[in-house]
């Protein structure tokens, strides 16, 4: 556990010396192209060095690349993983049979896009990295590779979303679903992230968070035989964080006011508020979550926003400190649970 907790403690540091450089009188985008860009570089190569038993899927995902990589095309058509994520793995072994180049290949592939995201898009880039962190993002990549390009190229279309160009977000869907079939549930996010936050559209959702909860085992049954073959209706431990992360809803809601209305931040609210809206069928169904994280994700850039807002506040200083004990509290948590079997951490050479 201690390097992980090492990790997210270097970020708090790099956030410290991106601003002691900045008060130098340093070129501020000249500075945040470092810093941000080492830290990114320290996060891609834990993922990348990682042994192949640190992931509870990545000795399958090691096993499926030497067998893709080695299969006719019979064999490769057949396969059950998605046409994308196929071609990709086929590639990377014409390239390499070393399991370890693979690993590190996906791991790039997975967390570019992601820094890329929140250097354009995050008010308080170090924050939205540590968030990403300890609200699991993060350790989900170390198992899920499927998804976590999938989740990759989603990031790219956010971009489409804030410059309102449809074809080219739907195309981006289109090419993430290639790599994991659950990107396609983020389709409607064009279409939500225009709403603004106003008191009819906060009632749509709670009535519609009433008729999935009635609902919702006939929903997910349905999902579940179109999309997820194997899977079945079991009570999860999901209702702890749907109260957790409706509490967080909620206050930013309370300081929405401080944002006088901006399209971006209404976006971002009711972009995270679907994916708490949509974790109501994760109580019953574990591979909900995968659809909840295409939407929930965004909880990284709407935070930092709100803190932006703050700032020139007295609230700021102590919203900070609780925040950031939250956020370390909330990562241990995360840890001990270790949902995704990256502990004990073993890089690739022992």
């Amino acid at each position: 556990m201690d390097i992980y907790i090492f990790n997210l403690l270097m970020i708090g540091f790099y956030s410290l010396g991106y601003s002691f450089l900045r008060q130098m009188g340093l070129s501020e985008k000249a500075v945040k192209r470092l810093v941000f860009g080492i830290a990114m570089l320290q996060m891609t190569l834990l993922v990348g060095l990682r042994g192949i038993h640190v992931g509870v899927d990545v000795p399958g995902y090691v096993r499926n690349f030497h067998f893709i990589r080695d299969a006719t095309l019979d064999q490769f058509l057949l396969h059950r993983f998605e046409i994308g994520y196929k071609s990709l793995t086929k590639l990377i072994g014409i390239l390499t049979s070393r399991e370890q180049t693979f690993l590190v290949i996906i791991a790039i592939i997975s967390m570019l896009p992601l820094g890329r995201m929140i250097y354009r898009h995050s008010r308080m880039p170090f924050l939205s990295l540590a968030l990403y962190i300890c609200f699991g993002f993060y350790s989900f990549i170390f198992s899920g590779l499927r998804q976590a390009i999938a989740l990759a190229i989603t990031y790219i279309s956010y971009d489409f979303i804030k410059k309102r160009q449809l074809w080219k977000f739907t195309l981006t869907i289109l090419v993430a679903s290639t790599f994991h079939k659950s990107a396609i549930f983020f389709l409607p996010a064009y279409f939500i992230a225009q709403l603004k936050v106003t008191i009819p559209i906060l009632l749509v959702i709670f009535n519609l968070n009433l008729v999935w909860y009635v609902f919702r085992r006939q929903i997910v049954t349905m999902v579940i035989n179109r999309f997820f073959e194997g899977y079945s209706l079991v009570e999860t431990g999901a209702k702890t964080w749907f109260l957790f992360s409706l509490f967080i809803l909620v206050v930013c809601l309370f300081f929405h006011k401080e944002l006088d209305g901006e399209q971006e931040t209404d976006g971002l609210y009711l972009l995270v508020a679907t994916g708490v809206s949509l974790m109501l069928f994760a109580t019953i169904a574990t591979n909900a979550m995968r659809i909840v994280n295409y939407y929930y994700v965004y909880i990284i850039l709407l935070i930092p926003e709100i803190m932006y807002s703050l700032r020139r506040k007295h609230i700021f200083v102590l919203g900070g400190y609780i925040l950031l004990g939250g956020m370390i509290l909330l990562y241990i948590w995360s840890l001990s649970k270790d949902g995704y079997g990256i502990l004990p951490y073993v890089p690739f050479w022992k």
